[in-house]
Parts: structure tokens; C-alpha cells; sequence
């Protein structure tokens, strides 16, 4: 059924100028009916509030990235200072007290 063959139903034609505007009286109040220039407001706050998120996305992979790079390079250090007190420690043979005897 389209359009037209629907308009030409005389049940609906019968319906009046009056219930049509309770209609959109009603479809405005709920909130399905809105001004072109309301939907482009909201479609633009929404748009620059993406790109607010996108931003801040970028810019926590960086960090992460550089906080990745950090953590990698303490870690190579920490080997470094451990291969260090592991040769310069006591031998795994002393079992004397710390001390002295």
C-alpha cells in the first residue's frame, strides 16, 4: 500500500484538520518532532564532542606509548643494577651471618 492509495482511504480523510494537529502537537511534546535548526544544534554539539573524544583517545596512546618506552628502559636498568649486586654480593657458598662472625 503507498502513500497515495492510503490518503485516499475515507475513513482517514474523515480524521480533520483538528486531529492532525494534535498529532504534531503531540509528536513535539514527546519528542519526534523537532526544528530543522534544533536537530542541527544537537548534531553539531554531538559532532565536536566526538572529536573532543577522539583527541583525548590520541593523545592516551601516546602516553601509553610513552609509558611503555619508560617501563622498558627501568627494566633494562633494574638488570643492569641486579647483574651488578648478583657479581659484586656475597658468593651463594658463604652462609656466614651478616656482620661478620
Amino acid at each position: 500500500m503507498d502513500a497515495l492509495s492510503l490518503l485516499a482511504n475515507p475513513t482517514l480523510r474523515d480524521i480533520g484538520a483538528g486531529a492532525i494537529l494534535v498529532l504534531v502537537v503531540l509528536m513535539i511534546i514527546t519528542g519526534r518532532l523537532i526544528p530543522k535548526a534544533t536537530h542541527d544544534r544537537e548534531m553539531k554539539t554531538a559532532i565536536t564532542r566526538g572529536d573532543e573524544w577522539k583527541q583525548t583517545a590520541e593523545e592516551t596512546v601516546k602516553v601509553n606509548a610513552e609509558v611503555l618506552s619508560q617501563n622498558s628502559q627501568l627494566i633494562k636498568a633494574n638488570e643492569v643494577v641486579e647483574a651488578f649486586l648478583r657479581s659484586a654480593g656475597p658468593s651463594p657458598a658463604d652462609t656466614s651471618p651478616v656482620g661478620g662472625p
